[in-house]
């Protein structure tokens, strides 16, 4: 909530929401979407080996493992009256923490919880069948392009699909749209993020509440969202989901409600959640810094605004606005999707032409380049109260890009520097050997469509260790450039990027977001095979010719935020 809301009124409503259930009881519809909810979220749990196994070993603890297909199958067993009972047994003002005493003269106790017994509860418990396993599947880059399809829909939105069997038929759908161009978008950003704001809240025939539950009826998780010259949606779902859903997301994009009343509860959370990031120490301390590198004006759809500033704009654009933003821009003509899973790859096609292949942005599209900061050596210090962690952010600006010969190198530098967990240099000097920070490290970006890319560091901290860190993070940039990377680190760094590179090709959900990404850049996973290549014949002359050719520490530009005695 701001600080200004009435708490007194929304401790009410909250209240008489929780424990209103005598006056009010649970409907059928009620429990029949939270039962589609919790059913579904088990298929998914089923679905993921890494999640299953955290789960079982809470009803491990619990006695027994099956308890968790039991709980599975005594949700979907349940009755309103026997939901409406249990809530009205349980959720009452004496069985409440709300963060505050209220005594009562003759208080109404909760029934205690009692230990039952594992083995009677499974006397009569039967599984269901087996998840579906999936398929032996080669990921390597050769293998992801040899069992992808790439179509060019009639509008010019780009499809990459690839079927196999995975596990719980599950399939991945990531789509991603670009629409605009650096004229056409000036002056629009909170238009921008306003059509982002009400996109997803409701379409022409059902409410928020009627889409939410339609997907839910599917045991599909979807996201919606957009801002200025983007859009973005994606799907988890099952093979016998997928058109259905794809139908539903069609319909939550081309046909929006633009209710009215969901535009100003948007604005109000919109304006929140700023307000929270405004205070956090991560957040402010990024924004400071990207502020500082900036030099576009106010009106530039690149231009970062300060917290004031967005929230200033989110309150003062209107819905007319947001809805004249989303008629104009919006459009898959500059769009790329990826499907990932058990799907038949002719039927979804025909899908996706249809329900995406005529929709075109009325606007023309040209892609939207940054500009090289020109800001170095820069130390920002902002000030906030109560906070007992810090955080540092900074950026070594770099005019490279992905097709430059030098980064592979500058890939595994950076992992040596602050990418490789404990084994890293930040890692090993400010958080094990001085015990400073809670969290260090560095990371490479470099744009795929210009010479614009960074060096970038950060750091969690206790307040009182800002000089500490600081020193930590100099004395070992110095050390970096100066003696360079070891055998050792190059052999390590290979092992350990190749290892990750090829356990994300493993993730259906990694590999739709890197199709997505290279129908973009008009690429396939032969570039990857390539880089990896590439990475894998470095040697240490070459690694530590493009430290000193490329990290000159006085540029580092630097930001911290938090509460510091010396700053006020």
């Amino acid at each position: 909530m701001k600080k200004d809301d009435d708490l007194a009124a929304a401790q009410k409503i909250f209240l008489d929401t929780i424990e209103g259930i005598k006056s009010e009881p649970i409907t059928a519809e009620e429990l029949k979407r939270a039962q589609l909810k919790v059913d579904a979220s088990f298929d998914q749990i089923l679905a993921s080996p890494q999640n299953l196994c955290l789960s079982l070993s809470d009803y491990i603890a619990g006695g027994d493992w099956r308890l968790f297909f039991l709980q599975r199958d005594r949700v979907a067993a349940l009755t309103l009256d026997h939901v409406n009972a249990v809530a009205s047994a349980w959720l009452k003002p004496s069985n409440r923490t709300l963060g505050r005493f209220l005594p009562t003269a003759a208080p109404d106790r909760a029934p205690f919880a009692t230990r039952t017994d594992p083995e009677a509860q499974l006397a009569d418990f039967k599984p269901h069948a087996a998840v579906a396993a999936g398929e032996a599947f080669d990921s390597t880059p050769a293998g992801l392009d040899k069992r992808s399809q790439v179509f060019t829909l009639p509008n010019g939105m780009k499809l990459a699909l690839l079927a196999k069997k995975s596990k719980g038929n599950t399939v991945q759908m990531r789509f991603d749209l670009h629409f605009g161009a650096l004229d056409n978008l000036r002056g629009k950003h909170g238009a921008a993020a306003g059509a982002g704001i009400i996109i997803g809240t409701g379409t022409e025939t059902k409410t928020r509440a009627q889409l939410a539950d339609a997907f839910s009826a599917l045991k599909t998780e979807w996201e919606l969202n957009g801002g200025s010259g983007w859009g973005h949606a994606s799907l988890t779902t099952r093979r016998d989901a997928l058109l259905p859903a794809l139908e539903l997301l069609a319909e939550a994009m081309r046909k929006p409600s633009f209710e009215p009343s969901e535009y100003d509860q948007g604005v109000r959370q919109t304006v929140q959640g700023i307000e929270q990031q405004s205070d956090e120490p991560g957040a402010v301390a990024g924004l400071a810094l990207a502020r500082a590198q900036q030099h576009y004006a106010a009106d530039d759809p690149r231009y970062t605004p300060s917290f004031a500033e967005s929230i200033a704009q989110t309150q003062a654009t209107t819905l007319a606005e947001s809805v004249a933003f989303y008629r104009t821009y919006w459009g898959a003509d500059h769009a790329d999707m990826a499907i990932v899973g058990d799907f038949d790859p002719e039927q979804v096609k025909a899908a996706v032409t249809r329900l995406f292949g005529d929709w075109k942005s009325s606007v023309p599209y040209a892609r939207v380049l940054g500009i090289a900061p020109d800001a170095r050596g820069l130390h920002l210090v902002e000030p906030l109260k109560d906070k007992a962690n810090a955080t540092l952010v900074a950026a070594l600006p770099l005019k490279l890009q992905d097709t430059d010969a030098d980064y592979p190198a500058l890939t595994l530098a950076a992992h040596v520097l602050g990418g490789g967990e404990f084994g890293s240099r930040l890692n090993a000097r400010i958080r094990q050997k001085d015990g400073l920070s809670y969290g260090v490290g560095a990371g490479l970006e470099a744009s795929a469509f210009q010479p614009l890319g960074s060096l970038q560091f950060y750091a969690i901290y206790a307040p009182e260790n800002r000089a500490k860190v600081q020193a930590g993070f100099d004395e070992e940039l110095a050390r970096f450039v100066k003696d360079g990377i070891t055998p050792a680190e190059l052999a390590e760094g290979k092992q350990a990027i190749l290892a990750e590179r090829a356990t994300t090709r493993t993730s259906d959900v990694a590999v739709a977001g890197g199709w997505v990404a290279k129908l973009d850049q008009g690429r396939t996973f032969a570039w990857s095979a390539e880089q990896d290549a590439k990475l894998a014949a470095l040697t240490v002359e070459q690694v530590n010719a493009a430290i000193r050719k490329w990290i000159v520490p006085a540029s580092v530009n630097w930001s911290v935020a938090g509460t510091f005695k010396d700053v006020k």
